[in-house]
């Protein structure tokens, strides 16, 4: 099972996105936060296998999040969603060893392409 925390404001618009990832893996627990601080709470109460960060939150912005996540458990992969192209995402978050971007409205091909990358890199839970 890949425990998988989606943070934004915007659950209604990711809605479709969230349905695609428990569809394309039937192994995921999905929980929703609409906060950059409530994500830092459930990051130093357990540990995800996945956050995935819209770019602008309620409380801060998704880069900021990602930043004080790695102060918190750096071994949670993250994910953020951003408008800017690969190049321009590359130069932005370098360092931060983002997974990878997502469109702003991301979708059931996003959702596989995510879930693909976390299978290099995680083993699912029992």
């Amino acid at each position: 099972m890949y425990n998988i925390v989606i943070v934004t404001s915007r659950k209604e618009d990711l809605g479709d996105f969230g349905r695609a990832l428990e569809t394309a893996e039937k192994r995921i627990s999905l929980q929703w936060v609409g906060s950059g601080s409530d994500a830092l709470a459930v990051a130093s109460e357990s540990t995800p296998d996945l956050l995935v960060v819209d770019e602008t939150l309620a409380d801060m912005d998704g880069l900021t999040l990602i930043r004080k996540l790695l102060g918190i458990n750096a071994i949670i992969n993250t994910t953020l969603i951003s408008p800017l192209s690969s190049s321009e995402f590359h130069k932005a978050t370098e360092g931060l060893g983002i997974l990878s971007n997502l469109p702003l409205s991301p979708g059931e091909i996003d959702a596989r392409e995510i879930l693909t990358r976390l299978a290099e890199v995680v083993v699912p839970h029992p």
